[in-house]
């Protein structure tokens, strides 16, 4: 039976991608004057929202999930979701990378493992951050798509679900208390909590046993309004905490309650922001942003470097400038690339529900 659509989420999917957005535009701005600062602080903690994208994935495959679907239609609509629009953009990054480093050996050689979407399992941030930025995140989806037939067969079980619910506490917490990375430099540690899919696992079990436990008639003990203002306070303390906290153990249990608060709105017809017709458009375009949004900005640092020292004012006008360019670029690659492409590789018009399961 098909699901009823939760387009709030849709909604919340442009949000989150704006987080990532901002937090890597702030890396662009120079130091020093105070609105800089404080706009770079803001940001800081702007990851948390591939955090909300993991969390939203798993809510959303097991929610549209129909038990007659089998593993193999399964794997060729996520294919047709994601592969084109994922390639294109490793494709484009580096292009780029290797015409502005010079290095076009190096940088292919580091791209080859993203074309295949397994770079996430090389502690290499040359390599796990090769080919496209944030298609690192990509490679961690893959390996969800590749567990979820299993993941969503033991989910059925009420009994089954509270063993998956331990399994994802521990793997939320055990290694970022074990390594506690405090910053990038760590690299190992960094890829171990920030990076190694199996890490990552924890937050995509929790967004389908929040779906499976909304099915079964759970009810969020917050309001939208509250898991919005919760979610905002979690946001902060991410800021303010150490990087291992910030990654996820600090958002995780606000991003599940948003989610399921934001499902329990649409479900009753309740008021929702997020399901307003100009968000859930954005919210569709959010996977063509968070693919292309790093280039854009490279280029934008390209140009601004061209013309040598500028004032802070003009600083964030181009940088304001280029992520409404980037909006406007993932509208038209959603039209006209994205959607096109997956309903010919699909066969079919895909489901719209389908959809918001691809944010990150």
């Amino acid at each position: 039976m098909r699901q009823p659509r939760l387009d709030s989420l849709t909604g919340l999917r442009f949000f989150a991608a704006l987080a990532v957005v901002a937090y890597h535009a702030s890396g662009h701005l120079t130091p020093g004057p105070w609105l800089a600062d404080a706009v770079r602080t803001a940001a800081s903690a702007g990851f948390a929202g591939v955090s909300f994208f993991y969390i939203l994935s798993g809510f959303v495959l097991a929610w549209s999930h129909s038990e007659g679907v089998g593993a193999g239609t399964f794997y060729r609509r996520r294919f047709a979701r994601i592969a084109p629009l994922y390639w294109l953009s490793v494709v484009l990054f580096t292009a780029y990378s290797a015409y502005a480093s010079g290095a076009v050996g190096e940088t292919v050689r580091n791209a080859v493992p993203s074309v295949f979407a397994v770079q996430a399992w090389v502690p290499d941030s040359a390599v796990y951050f090769g080919g496209n930025r944030p298609g690192w995140s990509i490679s961690v989806e893959a390996f969800f798509y590749l567990l979820f037939p299993l993941v969503i067969v033991i989910a059925r079980s009420s009994a089954a679900r509270r063993w998956l619910w331990g399994a994802a506490i521990v793997l939320a917490l055990a290694i970022p208390l074990a390594l506690h990375p405090t910053s990038e430099s760590q690299e190992v540690a960094y890829w171990a909590v920030y990076v190694f899919p199996v890490q990552r696992l924890a937050e995509f079990l929790i967004g389908v046993l929040v779906a499976k436990a909304v099915q079964s008639g759970w009810k969020s003990p917050l309001s939208l309004g509250a898991a919005v203002a919760l979610t905002l306070a979690a946001y902060v303390v991410a800021v303010l905490v150490p990087l291992w906290a910030s990654i996820s153990i600090v958002t995780l249990a606000p991003f599940a309650l948003l989610l399921s608060s934001a499902a329990a709105a649409d479900l009753a017809g309740a008021p929702s922001i997020f399901r307003r017709r100009g968000l859930v458009r954005l919210g569709e375009w959010s996977f063509a942003l968070y693919l292309i949004h790093v280039l854009a900005l490279q280029l934008q640092s390209a140009v601004l470097d061209r013309l040598g020292a500028v004032s802070s004012t003009v600083e964030f006008a181009f940088l304001g400038a280029t992520i409404l360019a980037a909006i406007a670029a993932s509208g038209l690659l959603y039209t006209y690339f994205e959607r096109p492409l997956e309903r010919r590789l699909r066969g079919s018009r895909p489901r719209p529900e389908m959809q918001a399961a691809a944010g990150s």
